[in-house]
């Protein structure tokens, strides 16, 4: 069994008032401080995580290196451009193969595509807000038959 924890990137600038590329676009003061919180919370539950996987945009990027300073995964930090925004489930066989002995990995990335991959998942209808993270049960590689375990809204963090 796999715990895959989808995490959604925290709060960003407006992408309608941000003159470089989307993919640029970083985290708002805010948002970074929501994703502090939110990491110090998913901390504190001590859950079994071996790797942390973001997407290469500067949000998520950001979002992970918070997540990641607060599990002491640093080094277990990696980018996959696979996870930029338009992932779909039928990636994430080629995502996780790296990882098929661990016992929970979070990936880190986009709305509207976690929530998609979740009902894809499990059949269940969620919507992940920023800084929303999802735990899901599999027992990998099979992507059929998963569980939803739990949905963290920001605000359950404090934010």
């Amino acid at each position: 069994m796999m715990d895959l924890y989808l995490l959604r990137h925290g709060r960003a600038g407006v992408r309608a008032e941000w003159d470089g590329p989307d993919s640029e676009r970083p985290l708002t003061d805010a948002g970074r401080e929501e994703m502090v919180a939110v990491s110090s919370s998913i901390a504190k539950l001590g859950l079994q995580i071996d790797a942390v996987i973001t997407s290469p945009y500067a949000r998520a990027f950001q979002t992970a290196d918070i997540l990641a300073q607060y599990l002491n995964l640093q080094d277990k930090l990696c980018v996959d451009d696979r996870l930029q925004p338009g992932f779909v489930t039928p990636l994430l066989e080629k995502v996780l193969r790296p990882f098929s002995t661990s016992i929970g990995v979070v990936l880190v990335g986009h709305e509207p595509d976690f929530s998609l991959t979740i009902q894809d998942l499990t059949g269940g209808r969620v919507i992940l807000k920023k800084g929303g993270m999802a735990r899901v049960r599999m027992a990998y590689p099979s992507l059929k038959k998963a569980e939803l375990v739990w949905l963290l809204q920001p605000t359950l963090a404090g934010v």
